[in-house]
């Protein structure tokens, strides 16, 4: 039976599609096992006006080992947050807390130069030493809530950073 097994493939490319779609399946969702927080992700809005699957998940290399990272909402007991799965970790980063799913999402921010909400002269005037402009040069993460404040979650060093935008 398994000396049939390569003879099997060849006349049936569609078990040879399938069986190759299994092992790239599997190593995807072994990456999402080693972090458990994962598995707690909100994977839909199911109330207010942005119901639906859409800005809840981001993946990307955001430390620069060249290997994909995870950025998703986990809600426990009424609070939310963005975490972070570095690819190869068995722990999240928590990288923001925000109020409500219903009202937040994230994408990828785009490569450029940003300036921070203080110095667009938005909310409390700049602190001392507060970094006035981020460039992004590589993946990092845009949280926002809809129609209303923005930030940039980034990797510096060895951990992660937030810029206000607005």
């Amino acid at each position: 039976m398994i000396g049939c097994f390569p003879s099997m493939l060849v006349s049936r490319p569609f078990l040879a599609f399938a069986l190759v779609f299994a092992v790239i399946g599997y190593s995807h969702e072994a990456h999402a096992q080693s972090c458990p927080e994962f598995q707690k992700r909100v994977a839909e809005r199911t109330v207010g006006e942005h119901q639906g699957t859409r800005d809840l998940i981001v993946t990307a290399d955001f430390d620069g080992n060249g290997k994909p990272d995870r950025a998703f909402f986990v809600t426990n007991d009424d609070k939310t947050s963005l975490f972070i799965c570095l690819h190869g970790q068995a722990r999240a980063f928590e990288a923001a807390r925000v109020h409500s799913i219903a009202s937040v999402g994230i994408r990828l921010a785009d490569p450029g130069v940003y300036d921070s909400a203080c110095a667009k002269g938005i909310g409390p005037d700049c602190r001392p030493g507060e970094k006035l402009r981020l460039e992004v040069d590589g993946p990092a993460i845009h949280l926002f809530h809809y129609e209303s404040s923005a930030s940039i979650i980034y990797w510096e060093g060895d951990r992660f950073e937030r810029f206000w935008l607005s």
